[in-house]
């Protein structure tokens, strides 16, 4: 009898230890930051992608990984504190923060740098690119000490920094909605319709005045993380409503409906439902401070405040993950177009059409096709690179697009 038992508890204790190896969770795949004596708001501060290769900037340079986070090695700049990295066909960005600033562009992955600041951005906070124009918030010094939106058409190397309507405040992030361009500040939110060089915050929404530290776009949907939490409009920001207020949220990531936010206080968290509900998804992270989040691959991402790394399977959230150039009887034309793009060939089992733009973001949602044939109206988009993501009962197959003007 006393054999039965030690034998019964065995197995109870193999079993209940295997399930909980077996949970899903983060793992710590990189603290590249973290032994340095970095300062408040030091640590793994922005990631971004060029091609498979995923780099990570923070208080000592850029990192980069080329097998979805397993090894990294230095991409340069390792006296600089980086605070937005932003990468866009060849060329990778990198802008210096507070305590040695500087705007430097790199050809090769890193492998060198060019400073390319003209004198006059001093500190830069946030990137983006919209069609082929570059955006940089940054403190600027051409006329005094201001906080602009500076452009540029020649990926670097002249900016303008022509703002009407735009304050001198810093702009922490940016979106796009079809043609409206969106920029957050310390105080609200300002969009243009003319790539940035007339900015308006909308009559209406005058009392919006949380400090905006991200923004995202799902469809027609933007969000804005802050001090207030997590806000969404359906009207290109013209009135918010409250998606979630339990935290300060610094950092957004999308993976086609699923919507991630980095938290100060409470990790990560997920909505799959348009920002409706949220849970979080800190299984061996904790409720750490995240800084910035990004999807590459399988994995997603998060930058700590400590200057570490951590990856999590998307298989974990139920994210199907992403298969470029399967089902090759799948086409598109015409490629490159001037908006109109027809799909031909697709297979029966497809559940879903999404395209997204170059940030992941969805721009358009489409009804599951009748036949295997169906269209793709991007006429009132910006020029540039699109995706168009179909969903099928088991896999998701990519069709680039490239839109021209």
């Amino acid at each position: 009898m006393a054999r039965k038992l030690i034998l019964f508890f065995l197995i109870i204790l193999i079993v209940f230890g295997t399930t909980s190896n077996a949970v899903s969770q983060w793992q710590l795949v990189a603290h590249p930051f973290r032994e340095l004596p970095h300062p408040p708001g030091g640590g793994t501060k922005s990631f971004t992608l060029i091609d498979s290769t995923l780099f990570a900037g923070g208080f000592s340079g850029i990192v980069r990984s080329t097998d979805e986070g397993v090894n990294w090695d230095s991409a340069g700049l390792a006296d600089k504190d980086i605070d937005a990295i932003l990468g866009t066909g060849t060329y990778l960005f990198a802008g210096g923060g507070r305590y040695n600033p500087g705007f430097f562009r790199s050809a090769n992955k890193g492998n060198s740098w060019t400073r390319i600041d003209s004198g006059i951005i001093v500190s830069v906070q946030a990137l983006a690119q919209l069609d082929t124009v570059l955006f940089v918030g940054a403190l600027g010094n051409s006329q005094g000490s201001h906080y602009l939106i500076f452009r540029s058409s020649d990926m670097g190397m002249s900016w303008n920094n022509t703002n009407t309507g735009y304050p001198s405040v810093f702009a922490t992030s940016f979106a796009s909605i079809g043609k409206i361009f969106f920029a957050g500040v310390n105080g609200g939110i300002f969009s243009s319709t003319d790539d940035g060089i007339n900015w308006v915050l909308p009559d209406t929404d005058k009392a919006f005045t949380p400090n905006v530290f991200c923004l995202a776009s799902v469809g027609t949907i933007l969000f804005s993380g802050g001090d207030e939490g997590i806000l969404r409009s359906t009207d290109s920001g013209t009135s918010w409503d409250t998606a979630y207020l339990g935290d300060y949220v610094l950092s957004t990531a999308i993976k086609g409906a699923n919507i991630f936010a980095g938290t100060i206080n409470h990790g990560v968290l997920l909505s799959s439902d348009n920002g409706k509900t949220w849970e979080q998804i800190n299984e061996g992270m904790g409720d750490i401070r995240i800084n910035t989040l990004i999807v590459s691959g399988n994995y997603l991402f998060a930058g700590d405040e400590a200057g570490e790394i951590w990856r999590r399977s998307l298989s974990d959230f139920s994210v199907v993950s992403t298969v470029v150039g399967t089902l090759t009887d799948i086409s598109l034309s015409p490629n490159p177009t001037t908006g109109l793009a027809t799909v031909y060939n697709a297979p029966p089992d497809i559940q879903h059409v999404s395209v997204t733009n170059i940030l992941g973001e969805s721009v358009i949602e489409l009804a599951r096709p009748n036949g295997p044939e169906f269209t793709i109206d991007l006429s009132k988009f910006h020029a540039g690179i699109y995706f168009c993501v179909m969903q099928m009962n088991s896999q998701t197959v990519v069709r680039q697009i490239l839109l021209v003007r």
